[in-house]
């Protein structure tokens, strides 16, 4: 028995357990006030080994944990750009760090990070960041504006196109796509984890796979402020997908700008509201007529969503940007 076999059938083993444990202890069902959009996972991992591929269906298992990690640092130290939202039908294909690395869309090479995903021979997807927060992209053909606020520059030429763009206090980042449209690249523009490079080093080693229990843990971890209730992170690993979690009992596939509320988790009243990354106050009219406003406290590793807790079971919700 080779190395890697032996290390795979470690792995089935813990897996195996790990579905035991998850079927005698299902997951909580949060109890929605504003409907939530549950969508199937757009991840597709693909993987050469018959063995590696039984591997990875014993790990798609929901498993509820309770140990949200703070988050590590602040914008300023969060230079790489991971992808949340990948297309379906991708697979992860690689991931590193290097001193030469071009980035689509900005002149030069830097240091920074890639993260890349195909579908067959088909189509790709490669997301590249750098530490450098001078440069600006070349003018494109047109631009567009994530919901972080930031202004990005698109091209397209006969084979691929490229969105570019200067995080505020954060990395210079392109998203680069062949067999992609320009609707599917905004989407993953608008769906960056911005980690620093010690968390990339962990999401990447081990060719990104993570145990079942790590990947399911919520990492990254973090609460608005003010209140102990409901932590929000990410979960999931680079080869299996990754999605915002909140306590690790709803995934959100995909930040798409709406204006929408959920529960606590804990089944104390309030509400965790969730806007587009612009956001800077939320408004809560109650049924009194009252409206109770509140400052959006946005995550540090993602900036297209804000976020705030209050101490409310209902009303109707709107999301004010800083000009409202």
């Amino acid at each position: 028995m080779t190395e890697l076999e032996a290390r795979l059938r470690a792995t089935y083993r813990a897996v195996a357990e790990q579905t035991l444990v998850a079927a005698e202890h299902p997951p909580l069902h949060v109890v929605r006030p504003v409907p939530l959009p549950e969508r199937v996972s757009r991840y597709r991992v693909v993987i050469g080994l018959s063995v590696a591929a039984c591997l990875l269906a014993a790990l798609v298992v929901t498993l509820v944990t309770r140990h949200p990690d703070a988050p590590s640092s602040g914008p300023s130290h969060r230079t790489v750009a991971v992808p949340i939202f990948v297309p379906e039908g991708f697979a992860f294909k690689e991931a590193g760090s290097g001193a030469s690395i071009g980035l689509w869309g900005f002149n030069g090479s830097f240091e920074g990070s890639l993260v890349e995903y195909v579908k067959g021979g088909t189509a790709g997807l490669v997301v590249a960041s750098a530490a450098d927060t001078g440069p600006r992209p070349a003018a494109g053909q047109h631009t567009v504006t994530l919901l972080s606020g930031a202004r990005a520059s698109v091209t397209s030429d006969t084979s691929d196109t490229w969105i570019a763009w200067s995080q505020p206090d954060g990395p210079i980042v392109s998203v680069r796509g062949w067999g992609l449209t320009e609707a599917d690249l905004i989407d993953i523009a608008n769906n960056l984890w911005y980690v620093t490079p010690a968390m990339f080093e962990r999401l990447t080693a081990h060719g990104g796979f993570m145990s079942p229990a790590d990947s399911n843990r919520l990492r990254d971890g973090w609460r608005a402020a003010g209140t102990q209730h409901s932590a929000i992170g990410v979960r999931g690993s680079l080869q299996t997908g990754l999605s915002i979690a909140l306590d690790s009992n709803w995934g959100l596939d995909s930040v798409t700008g709406d204006c929408r509320a959920t529960n606590w988790s804990d089944g104390t009243p309030g509400l965790v509201l969730l806007g587009p990354g612009t956001t800077s106050e939320f408004a809560l009219t109650m049924s009194d007529g009252s409206v109770v406003r509140v400052p959006a406290d946005p995550h540090p590793g993602l900036p297209t969503l804000a976020i705030t807790t209050v101490r409310a079971t209902g009303g109707t919700l709107e999301c004010l940007d800083g000009g409202s």
